[in-house]
């Protein structure tokens, strides 16, 4: 069976994050967090320690929900991730350097988006369409431009499920390599120092 190719803008909305007119003025008692690009952790989440608010009134349209997909879009490393119901925080914002891409759930499930965004193919086309200037820029037409393949929802949810699994395998390899180098260090250190 042929799987149907479509414009991802036939499957999503895409708008730009908030666009601050100046610089992003911090302030401990606000109540609008803003997300940023460096607040996004290596295993590509949200740290919400480091996430600051600000103070000053922002509409609710540029709020995010979830099943929010953000995507980096200046770089050299184009990553995305889904904004999940235990993250969101209320009236959470992300700032400009980021596209914001709301899946329609009748058609495209947002981890499935996010794992095709990382395929070869997807690079592929980001890489000869980016903007080069002083920071490569993928704008939002582009993005709505790309094509992507869209099986049936059940085969999207199957490909999340496997892409999630091998992700969390990811995460639990590294801890168990961590573990092994600092018991190995330790092991090495006691054996000159005599301490152990």
């Amino acid at each position: 069976m042929a799987i149907e190719e479509v414009k991802l803008s036939d499957t999503a909305n895409i708008r730009q994050g908030y666009q601050f007119r100046s610089k992003i003025i911090t302030d401990h008692k606000g109540k609008i967090p803003v997300i940023q690009m460096a607040n996004i952790n290596s295993g590509k989440t949200i740290d919400w320690e480091s996430v600051q608010s600000v103070s000053e009134e922002i509409k609710e349209n540029h709020y995010l929900n979830e099943g929010d997909v953000l995507f980096c879009a200046r770089g050299v490393h184009n990553y995305s991730l889904v904004v999940k119901k235990e993250d969101i925080k209320k009236n959470t914002i992300a700032v400009s350097q980021f596209l914001i891409i709301k899946p329609d759930s009748t058609l495209l499930l947002p981890t499935y988006l996010i794992w095709y965004l990382s395929q070869k193919e997807a690079l592929d086309y980001m890489r000869s369409n980016t903007l080069m200037s002083t920071v490569p820029l993928i704008n939002k037409k582009t993005l709505e431009e790309m094509m992507l393949p869209l099986p049936p929802l059940a085969t999207q949810k199957t490909i999340s499920d496997i892409y999630e699994l091998s992700g969390k395998e990811k995460e639990l390899v590294n801890k168990i390599q961590n573990l092994k180098t600092k018991k190995l260090n330790s092991i090495l250190l006691s054996s000159i120092t005599g301490r152990g």
